[in-house]
């Protein structure tokens, strides 16, 4: 279990995204799709065509994480 600080805002993809993009191409979505700095130290969690996998994306002390698993 990974933990967050209190207050750290998830934000959860509505459409299904490509599992292998990698994370510079899911930052830029998350600039472009939801208008959020993804250096920000807020969570965002995309999810694969079939629901088997999930990917989460979050920074911290400015340095951005990839988190995959299914």
């Amino acid at each position: 279990m990974i933990a967050f600080p209190a207050g750290t805002k998830v934000w959860i993809a509505g459409g299904v995204t490509d599992m292998r993009r990698g994370m510079n191409t899911l930052a830029l979505s998350v600039q472009q799709g939801l208008g959020r700095d993804p250096h920000a130290g807020e969570i965002f969690c995309f999810r694969g065509r079939k629901c088997r996998t999930s990917t989460t994306l979050s920074a911290r002390d400015n340095h951005l994480g990839r988190f995959s698993g299914r």
